[in-house]
């Protein structure tokens, strides 16, 4: 599992709305948060909202003669991630974080959204444009496995009698930082994301009875090198062997999970666990994302807790590279999963 890199949680969002007029919104932006964030709060910003709250500022303004919304956390806030409804725009490595987002959003066809990175002291923008509802860096490429090669990269194959691989190489050195799968009038399938400093190098796919059965990836972060392989756990998820993709709404048809339940009247608890060399690396509930891996910490038990015949919480028991282990839990604000403070971490 070496090819994906450190995971940032997201903390202390579950708190109520902020709807006080009469504070004074300069008061509440953040003004500096020193040498060290260890005293500040790590937010994920949904870049969907427009209006402000307890956690950003939201305002209108102008950048090269375009309208954008922008977002400024507020009071010791910042912000480790950044989301569109339920897709992933970026999420901060060891040592990043943000404190000014903006969005142009033209009928959600030409969105991008710019984001003022905080590293080591320096700071730099990254601006992140939407391919077919998913979204990677300017200056990066997306393949699309359909696609028989254009201005990006190169196609070849050796497929024959409906057997063999499809390689794709990008032209002019040009780093890869999304793989997926589009045809005319089809939906897009996400297949792999670029994370941090990493990105992709080559794309292979392996055709067997005219069926894609592996997806291979070379990567890198500049320095180190990594081949990911993905399979179909089934229902059209792509994910690296050995590892799980739960939807709780699966219940005991969740692949490569053992799951249990004690629910009377509607009320009461489920748990899922990994059967045997298996990792959780992404929880969600349908197609709302509750937790997503994106470094060396995997879920080894997922309990939820049912109300009125519906999940209200999770809690989600992880791992580190070290055996380290710790629990989160996740709560429902606003439609959506978001992590719970570490002093509530219990059911």
């Amino acid at each position: 599992m070496n090819y994906v890199l450190k995971l940032l949680f997201l903390t202390s969002l579950y708190r109520c709305i902020y709807n006080n007029a009469s504070e004074d919104i300069n008061s509440l932006i953040t003004t500096g948060v020193g040498d060290s964030t260890s005293e500040c709060t790590e937010i994920s910003l949904e870049a969907s909202c427009k209006s402000s709250n307890d956690f950003y500022v939201v305002e209108k303004k102008k950048f090269g003669g375009n309208d954008f919304r922008t977002y400024t956390p507020t009071h010791s806030n910042i912000i480790t991630a950044v989301n569109y409804k339920k897709h992933s725009v970026w999420k901060a490595q060891e040592g990043e974080h943000s404190k000014f987002v903006r969005i142009r959003d033209k009928g959600g066809k030409e969105r991008i959204i710019v984001i003022k990175i905080i590293s080591d002291g320096s700071d730099k923008e990254k601006t992140f444009k939407k391919v077919h509802g998913f979204y990677h860096e300017s200056g990066t490429i997306a393949v699309n496995i359909k696609d028989k090669g254009n201005d990006d990269f190169t196609f070849t194959s050796n497929v024959a009698n409906k057997n063999g691989e499809n390689t794709y190489t990008p032209k002019d050195n040009k780093k890869i930082a999304l793989v997926f799968s589009k045809s005319f009038l089809s939906t897009a399938q996400l297949f792999w994301k670029a994370t941090g400093n990493w990105y992709c190098t080559k794309v292979k796919t392996t055709i067997e009875s005219d069926n894609l059965v592996k997806i291979t990836l070379d990567t890198t972060d500049g320095s180190n090198t990594s081949e990911v392989v993905l399979i179909d756990q089934g229902d059209g998820i792509w994910i690296p062997d050995k590892t799980v993709y739960l939807d709780i709404e699966k219940k005991g048809n969740a692949k490569n999970c053992k799951y249990s339940a004690e629910i009377t009247n509607k009320n009461g608890s489920y748990t899922y666990e990994p059967i045997k060399d298996f990792d959780i690396i992404k929880v969600s509930e349908g197609d709302k994302v509750v937790w997503e891996s994106t470094g060396d910490l995997f879920c080894t038990k997922v309990t939820g807790k049912v109300e009125s015949d519906k999940t209200t919480r999770l809690r989600l028991d992880f791992k580190d590279s070290d055996g380290k282990k710790l629990n989160r839990v996740f709560c429902i604000y606003e439609g959506n999963w978001i992590e719970g403070t570490p002093d509530n971490n219990n059911l």
